[in-house]
């Protein structure tokens, strides 16, 4: 009878567990400008409470632009990926520095970091500042990425 009852309240728990991110795939095409996710570490990522469907973008500045286009949007939490790590993070709680992304087209784009100090450490060597979430919102809303 006890493992009835913990196994019920096991479910119960997990059923009130917050949707987490899921691993992006080289290769996964991001869900607003369909190009392919090529670094993983630049990914970032907005899963749906109600669902737990997780929409999945190449970059931080893509979701951001994705965000402002929405004129209703789901509730949810927005993950992007620590640089240091690897791990997924709340988007809400992490920094961002501005870096280029790729060398041959010289493509600028965000990397996220969960530790202010490894941030600041990125933006000294990459001559940049360290920008919060609500400026990401703001560059996706001022200064949205071509594409879809």
């Amino acid at each position: 009878m006890r493992f009835i009852i913990a196994l019920v309240l096991a479910a119960i728990a997990a059923g009130c567990a917050p949707p987490k991110p899921v691993d992006v795939m080289i290769g996964e095409a991001c869900w607003r400008c369909r190009r392919p996710i090529q670094k993983p570490v630049l990914a970032a990522e907005f899963v749906q409470t109600k669902t737990g469907f997780p929409s999945k973008f190449r970059t931080v500045h893509c979701m951001s632009t994705w965000i402002a286009q929405q004129t209703d949007l789901p509730k949810g939490r927005f993950y992007v990926t620590d640089y240091s790590t690897g791990e997924w993070v709340r988007a809400e709680g992490a920094v961002f520095v501005n870096v280029v992304i790729s060398k041959q087209t010289m493509e600028r784009d965000f990397f996220a970091f969960a530790d202010p100090a490894a941030a600041a450490a990125m933006a000294v060597e990459a001559g940049e500042t360290v920008v919060d979430w609500d400026a990401i919102l703001a560059l996706g809303r001022d200064h949205p990425i071509g594409g879809n």
